[in-house]
């Protein structure tokens, strides 16, 4: 499993990315202020980081209790991992958004619903690249996926 440190730089980065591409496209499709959809950004950045930390960490028990190996992990295993992440954070993230971008339900709705859009593809590709960057101690990511991938038939 990844150590504590590595998880924190994980989120960290994953976080600061993320900060970098919603924050002015967000500004832009909701017609709200720069500053206002920062500070719903930073909030969102702050609740996300916990729940990845403890998400993540979740789903690597699991894998383990199931007898699965937590490396390599195939495109199905990665994008159901994407996308259970992002149904977590969206049960948080709706009365957020309408808190601080002063929406109706259906307004935070929407805008929850283009965010996850985003982010379950973000999320799929950000870990990957992570998991390619800085792989697990004894692992060869790149590798072990791409047989993974041809003997599934994903690859293709």
């Amino acid at each position: 499993m990844r150590s504590g440190l590595d998880r924190l730089r994980h989120a960290v980065l994953f976080e600061i990315i993320a900060l970098g591409l919603v924050t002015p496209t967000a500004s832009t499709l909701l017609g709200k202020e720069m500053d206002q959809t920062a500070a719903f950004a930073v909030g969102m950045c702050v609740i996300a980081m916990a729940w990845n930390g403890l998400y993540n960490w979740l789903f690597d028990v699991a894998l383990l209790r199931a007898g699965k190996p937590l490396q390599p992990r195939s495109v199905s295993l990665r994008a159901f991992h994407a996308f259970m992440f992002e149904m977590g954070l969206f049960v948080v993230a709706v009365p957020f958004a309408m808190f601080m971008l002063d929406m109706t339900f259906m307004e935070g709705l929407m805008a929850e619903i283009g965010l996850v859009t985003f982010y379950l593809v973000y999320a799929y590709l950000f870990n990957w690249a992570y998991d390619y960057i800085f792989p697990m101690p004894g692992a060869e990511p790149a590798a072990q996926e791409m047989s993974v991938l041809a003997e599934n038939g994903e690859g293709q």
